[in-house]
């Protein structure tokens, strides 16, 4: 389902490509109060209406329940 939220979206520094991560990727923050499923690998983000797809997701928890997702995007 399309949701609309709130993101803090950055690019990688140099340092910070190598491995999965490559050039023009971008990191995208998000609440997970925010959204009502967890995203997943080959979901879509639009970020400043261009549509990129996700190629990781990492969650930060507090305890058992997700607190921020960490997701990696391309496109």
């Amino acid at each position: 389902a399309d949701t609309t939220v709130k993101a803090s979206v950055r690019h990688y520094r140099p340092k910070e490509i190598a491995g999965i991560v490559q050039q023009g990727d971008r990191e995208a923050r998000i609440a997970a109060t925010d959204l009502t499923a967890e995203p997943k690998p080959n979901d879509k983000l639009i970020i400043g209406g261009k549509m990129l797809n996700i190629v990781s997701v990492n969650v930060r928890k507090v305890g058992d329940v997700a607190a921020v997702y960490i997701i990696q995007v391309r496109g």
